[in-house]
């Protein structure tokens, strides 16, 4: 890759990998499956006006079928590629380029075309200013490229990406979110890009508009880079111009700061009511994507919810299935009930029920089971859904499918029986949540499989130094409800949980010592048993 400030030519790698790329083909990409275009001469010609020679290429058809109407076809295909090369060579700015590019829907097919595109681009490159790079890396992140030249692609993007730090000084806002949205769109992470634009947005984030903001920070997001003092620094020269934002730039911006990790309730407030004012112009994919930030951050606006119900309602219809489950999801996550919205919700899943990821079909019945919202229709499907995509389900997918259906209090015996199934053969891959949770699920419905709870034992084992407090009190719990005895796997639990005891709460404590009480044998119960008793009287004043 060429580093910034290299005296080398522009794409000088790209034209280098072309030239490998069309020494090892021995027939250039062909427009139509029917011909294959033949160079017979490359002619280098100076023009007066130019210091670089303009390569004109003669391509011959060759017909691979006599039939007439093919050969039509081929020499049409051949045509278009010739006039093609010939607006790349006459574009005198890149501007003009950037409308040869975003007009053509096969320049990336041709290896010609991507030839006479590089040798333009180097041609151009001593003249770019910002909105030239950044003009034109929007225009190449929305073009069709084949298999075949996504190498080049992505190496004539990254390379115009370099070049952009020779010209930060240049650079507006406008400029800086149009080349991160574009580089995020194709997926092209340069750190140093990103975090040079960062820098530069932050100084100038007065300049920035809704529109800029919002893809500036949708960029971030999506290439997982999170540049703390752009966050921060957005958070509050936004709060006064939200109501300028539009329904997407909302939802873009606020999953940009959800899946950041970076807490501003009051940019969640303010983009609350915003999104309230103009509620009915959020899309099904809007919806879904702005209450599942919100839920992210554990932001219960309470208007927000009830006005995202109300306006998906009229829309249910629209909803993908994605957008379905991590709608109910969101709203599960935070506690809020709408039964209308779940009932809706519920009629619009059954029917696209095959169409739903197994991590989606988890969730769905996840969200219905929190928020305690009966619909046997739903999990009867969901149930036989799964019970055909069970070598689909990971270690997550079978987790919380059964804690769904344990919790809401649908005992549906073939899923346990095949859940348990797949469970033992991945055990290897579960987490120490994901153990207890099937442990806890199994045992409310008293399904008993025999060597699920071995199993469970034995990775618990592996992974005793991982257990958190709630683990410890499902895990036990668990067992000591199904009536299995695993002395090693107790008495290691009892001397982890001695050493986090003040990290219990009083509801995993309570669960933890009945648990204990009823195993008496294992030989560390008498002493977290007093333990517990002594912290419960250090917080209460006595047990509870």
């Amino acid at each position: 890759m060429i580093k910034a400030g290299s005296s080398k030519t522009l794409l000088f790698s790209v034209v280098i990998i072309l030239q490998v790329f069309l020494c090892r083909l021995p027939k250039a990409s062909a427009l139509s499956s029917q011909c294959v275009p033949r160079p017979t001469a490359f002619v280098p010609e100076f023009d007066s006006r130019k210091t670089t020679p303009a390569y004109h290429i003669k391509i011959e058809p060759r017909p691979r079928s006599h039939n007439s109407k093919d050969f039509q076809n081929c020499r049409h295909n051949l045509q278009a590629q010739q006039e093609l090369i010939k607006l790349i060579e006459d574009s005198q700015d890149c501007r003009s380029l950037g409308d040869v590019i975003r007009n053509s829907n096969f320049l990336f097919h041709s290896n010609y075309a991507i030839k006479a595109l590089v040798e333009k681009l180097v041609e151009l490159k001593p003249g770019m200013g910002s909105r030239d790079i950044s003009g034109l890396l929007n225009v190449l992140s929305k073009s069709r490229v084949p298999k075949s030249s996504k190498s080049v692609h992505g190496t004539l993007m990254s390379n115009l990406a370099e070049l952009s730090l020779q010209k930060f000084h240049l650079f507006e806002a406008r400029d800086i979110s149009m080349m991160l949205n574009a580089l995020a769109r194709r997926n092209i992470n340069n750190r140093k890009v990103f975090n040079t634009a960062g820098d530069l947005a932050v100084e100038i984030l007065d300049e920035f508009n809704p529109l800029d903001i919002a893809q500036m920070m949708n960029a971030f997001a999506r290439m997982e880079h999170w540049h703390e003092p752009v966050f921060t620094r957005v958070a509050t020269i936004a709060i006064p111009i939200l109501p300028r934002f539009s329904a997407q730039g909302i939802a873009n911006t606020a999953n940009a700061f959800a899946k950041s990790g970076q807490k501003h309730p009051d940019l969640f407030d303010g983009m609350a009511q915003a999104s309230i004012s103009i509620i009915h112009n959020f899309n099904a994919q809007g919806l879904a994507n702005t209450v599942n930030a919100f839920a992210k951050m554990e932001h219960n606006h309470t208007e927000l919810f009830d006005a995202v119900a109300e306006a998906a309602l009229p829309l249910i219809d629209t909803f993908k299935p994605q957008e379905l489950a991590i709608t109910v999801h969101a709203f599960a996550k935070v506690g809020h009930l709408h039964p209308k919205l779940f009932e809706a919700v519920g009629k619009a899943a059954v029917p696209t029920l095959g169409s739903f990821t197994t991590q989606n079909l988890a969730n769905m019945v996840q969200a219905f089971s929190k928020n305690e919202h009966d619909d046997v229709e739903l999990f009867q499907a969901v149930a036989d859904m799964a019970l055909t995509r069970m070598k689909d389900f990971n270690a997550q997918d079978v987790a919380n499918t059964v804690n769904a259906f344990s919790n809401a209090g649908y005992y549906h015996t073939a899923l346990f029986e095949e859940t348990a199934r797949v469970a033992i053969l991945m055990m290897h891959t579960f987490n120490t949540q994901e153990l207890a949770n099937t442990a806890m699920s199994y045992a409310k419905v008293q399904h008993h499989q025999p060597g699920l709870f071995d199993q469970i034992a034995e990775a618990s084992m592996k992974k005793i130094d991982e257990l958190n407090t709630q683990d410890v009190s499902n895990l036990a719990t668990a067992f000591s409800l199904m009536g299995y005895v695993q002395p090693v796997l107790m008495n290691e639990m009892a001397k982890v949980s001695l050493e986090m005891l003040t990290e219990f709460t009083p509801y995993h404590l309570a669960e933890t010592a009945l648990a204990y009480s009823a195993m008496s044998d294992i030989h560390n119960s008498q002493f977290l048993l007093a333990a517990i008793d002594d912290e419960l009287e250090r917080r209460f004043g006595g047990p509870i």
